[in-house]
């Protein structure tokens, strides 16, 4: 079954190389989760550093709700190279504000 792209998508590409955070919001089953999967093939077919992480998963929710700097325990913690980090899911996160702050030093999509 082919997926089509949607503008969203487009908007997310044209995104990427900012430093800003780009949030995708929507009501539930609209395709967001698909969009992200979406860049994530882009950003790997294009030789990008990226991870895709589900909040779904408790076991990453538990740290990440602990602290925000055990991302790196999931994901490697970027030297000079820039890396792309899409998160599904982050409102589960007891506050993803805090999350977003503490993990603005580093140049992260999320």
């Amino acid at each position: 079954m082919k997926i089509l792209k949607r503008k969203t998508y487009e908007l997310l590409v044209n995104h990427l190389d900012k430093k800003e955070y780009a949030i995708v919001m929507g009501a539930r089953q609209t395709g967001k989760t698909t969009i992200m999967m979406q860049l994530n093939d882009h950003l790997l077919e294009s030789g990008k550093k990226v991870y895709f992480i589900s909040l779904e998963d408790m076991s990453v929710l538990v740290e990440l709700n602990n602290h925000p700097e055990n991302i790196f325990s999931f994901i490697e913690k970027p030297k000079n190279d820039k890396i792309y980090l899409l998160i599904d899911e982050i409102q589960y996160l007891d506050n993803p504000s805090n999350f977003l702050k503490g993990t603005s030093k580093n140049p992260l999509l999320i």
